[in-house]
């Protein structure tokens, strides 16, 4: 399924046409994916915000290496952007996110495990 989106509803008037915005609007694209909303809102905003910033914690950040004071600007001058992604509630994506981090957790813990206690043939 590809990912489609439109800035056609967003309040900011002309396209930027400067890298600094042209990547906001692609991570936030590409950030709609994790955070399970389609669209960004003046009503959403700030859970846009939280779950970018769950993500952060979880060491999967999708702005790394931006103060959070850049997310905020990001998600708020692309107010309008809307992607195909359906939104989840803050339960089920969270519920999502805890299942998958103890999942990764667990199957790197069974490989570690696994390359710890075997040894080489040749010893």
């Amino acid at each position: 399924m590809s990912l489609d989106w439109s800035t056609n509803k967003c309040k900011l008037g002309e396209l930027p046409e400067n890298d600094d915005e042209t990547t906001d609007r692609e991570r936030l694209i590409w950030s709609s994916i994790a955070v399970d909303l389609g669209t960004i809102t003046e009503a959403n905003q700030q859970e846009w915000f939280v779950r970018l910033a769950v993500l952060d914690r979880l060491g999967l950040a999708m702005f790394p290496d931006v103060p959070k004071a850049e997310w905020v600007r990001a998600i708020t001058r692309w107010e309008g952007l809307s992607t195909n992604v359906v939104n989840l509630s803050r339960t089920k994506w969270l519920n999502k996110v805890r299942k998958l981090a103890l999942d990764d957790t667990i199957y790197n813990a069974n490989r570690l495990w696994k390359s710890l206690t075997t040894q080489p043939e040749n010893e």
